[in-house]
């Protein structure tokens, strides 16, 4: 029952990540514990939870304004490697001038 406790509140947290993205390394290594979760990962997930208690107020917050676009770009590059014959992908996100988000995936 421990472990099902566990899985739902880091999967509660992971709905978090886009909107603090301060919170991804903690997120990332309580999501590698899914298994076998240890003491300190409990100690780790009331870490987190206070410190999101305790800074409700931060996050990103968009503001419409006239003129200003999202935009985004992807590429994919298929079997892009010739020693391991896996693909490449990569994108990128941005708000007016200003990037938000990116990836490059193997």
């Amino acid at each position: 029952m421990e472990s099902v406790i566990y899985r739902y509140r880091v999967g509660s947290l992971m709905y978090l990540v886009k909107a603090r993205p301060n919170m991804c390394y903690e997120i990332n290594h309580l999501s590698e514990a899914m298994v076998r979760a240890t003491k300190m990962h409990w100690k780790l997930i009331k870490h987190v939870s206070r410190d999101l208690r305790g800074t409700t107020q931060y996050g990103l917050w968009y503001i419409w304004i006239e003129g200003v676009k999202l935009q985004g770009f992807t590429d994919e590059e298929w079997v892009g490697s010739t020693s391991n014959r896996k693909s490449i992908s990569g994108g990128i996100f941005s708000i007016g001038l200003a990037i938000v988000s990116w990836y490059n995936r193997k």
